[in-house]
């Protein structure tokens, strides 16, 4: 393998990497297929360098790799492992520029089948900076992503979702105002409008916060 040219980038870090890893790094599913009949722990597996092969997946989108790994092992638990961060899958893929979407799309679909309770568990998990997988939507201007979130996940599930702090006090409505996210502030109060669930005013005052931040358009928004 190694004589080939367009592997020699990788071969140091893969010389760290367990097989599958190595086979999710290169976003090759037919080999993570294989390599998931044999194995059966490192699916979870995270070294001081490493993030698991789930993790690897959902960082770079690759979702064909994701899909394997989750209908070889079939259980809605191996979604509680996570990075160096305490990022779950469903962090990293809100993170995803490119297929994010698609990717949160196909999760959500997943988890649901293991039911509401196992659903709200996933989206209200919290990394080290206590953000749930919308605040880090939210915080990365993912207005795709936070769509597939205002579209997939029920009306009472969001309004909870929607009123969970993190670290610094944000909600993801407030991750939003605090990044910029005009797209993302602007669905984010429609929605809310939309269902009824403005009466509890969110504190911190999101103008404050958009004062807080220097953005005019904000402000003015």
């Amino acid at each position: 393998l190694l004589r080939d040219s367009s592997l020699q980038e990788i071969s140091t870090s893969s010389a760290r990497m367990s097989a599958l890893q190595l086979a999710v790094h290169m976003d090759m599913p037919h080999l993570v297929r294989i390599l998931c009949r044999h194995v059966v722990n490192d699916v979870g597996r995270n070294s001081s360098r490493d993030s698991p092969p789930l993790i690897m997946a959902a960082n770079s989108g690759y979702n064909e790799c994701l899909e394997v790994l989750l209908a070889s092992f079939g259980t809605s638990s191996l979604l509680t492992t996570r990075d160096s961060l305490g990022n779950t899958a469903l962090h990293c893929c809100c993170r995803q520029e490119v297929n994010g979407a698609n990717t949160l799309h196909f999760l959500l679909d997943f988890i649901s089948s293991a039911g509401s309770s196992v659903l709200f568990k996933n989206l209200s998990s919290k990394n080290h900076e206590q953000q749930t997988p919308l605040h880090v939507a939210c915080q990365n201007g993912r207005d795709n992503v936070v769509d597939v979130f205002l579209q997939q996940v029920s009306v009472s599930l969001l309004s909870k979702l929607l009123v969970l702090q993190d670290s610094q006090q944000q909600t993801p409505l407030l991750a939003a105002v605090a990044a910029g996210s005009t797209d993302i502030v602007m669905s984010l109060l429609m929605w809310r409008g939309n269902n009824y669930i403005c009466s509890t005013p969110t504190k911190p005052c999101p103008l404050a916060w958009a004062v807080r931040s220097r953005n005019v358009d904000m402000v003015q928004l």
